[in-house]
């Protein structure tokens, strides 16, 4: 069950990892049918450059937004 985030509840859904740092200011897009998860992180690759990223989003049974898959990403400006 959800516990009210008032209270220290819920699960990260964004964090660092590997070359993707400083995930942040994340917006939901939706297009044919499938809903992603917008956001910018800066690129370990490539000297920190900052970059946009897409993951595929899921929603658990209470509602709560999961990324689907960290290694299924698509970035704008490479």
């Amino acid at each position: 069950p959800s516990t009210d985030l008032r209270e220290r509840g819920g699960t990260l859904v964004l964090a660092s990892e590997e070359r993707w740092v400083g995930p942040g200011h994340a917006s939901i897009h939706k297009r044919n049918g499938a809903e992603w998860l917008v956001h910018h992180y800066y690129d370990r690759e490539v000297n920190g450059r900052p970059r946009l990223r897409l993951v595929p989003l899921n929603w658990e049974k209470d509602g709560w937004p999961v990324v689907v898959s960290a290694i299924l990403e698509h970035t704008a400006g490479r």
